[in-house]
C-alpha cells in the first residue's frame, strides 16, 4: 500500500501487476492488426525477454486465443492516439478513439486495431 510522503524510491514489488492496494501507470502502444512480425525475430527469445521485463504479464494471456486476457486489476484507460476496438468475451465490441476513456474491471478482453496507424493507451492498473 502506498504511503505518504513517498521518497520516490522504486517500489518493492517486481511483477508487472501491482500487489494488493498497489497501482501501475502504463503507456501501451499497439500496431495495426495484420502487421507481420519482423522476419528475423527470434520468437522464443522475444518471449523470454517479455517475461523478464514484464514478469507476470504473459501469465494472464490466453495462449489459444492470442491477445485475449483478463486481470485482477481495475484499469482506468485513456486513448492517447489512434483508434481501437475493445472486444469483450461476451461478443460485445466498443470502438474507441483518441480522447475516449473507459474503466475495465476484470472481464476477459482483447484489443483490435483495424486502422492504419498504432494506437496508444494510457492505463492506471489498480490491484484490489
Amino acid at each position: 500500500m502506498p504511503t505518504l510522503p513517498n521518497d520516490g524510491a522504486e517500489p518493492p514489488f517486481k511483477t508487472w501487476f501491482p500487489p494488493d492496494g498497489g497501482y501501475r501507470f502504463e503507456l501501451i502502444t499497439l500496431p495495426p492488426d495484420g502487421i507481420p512480425a519482423p522476419a528475423d525475430i527470434d520468437k522464443p527469445q522475444a518471449l523470454a525477454e517479455t517475461k523478464k521485463l514484464l514478469p507476470g504479464l504473459t501469465d494472464v494471456m490466453d495462449p489459444k486465443h492470442p491477445g485475449w486476457h483478463s486481470t485482477d486489476t481495475i484499469d482506468l484507460l485513456y486513448v492517447v492516439s489512434g483508434e481501437c476496438i475493445l472486444k469483450l468475451d461476451s461478443g460485445e465490441t466498443t470502438p474507441l478513439k483518441a480522447g475516449d476513456m473507459l474503466i475495465q474491471t476484470g472481464s476477459r478482453y482483447a484489443w483490435a486495431n483495424p486502422g492504419n496507424s498504432p494506437f496508444a493507451l494510457l492505463v492506471v492498473s489498480i490491484e484490489t
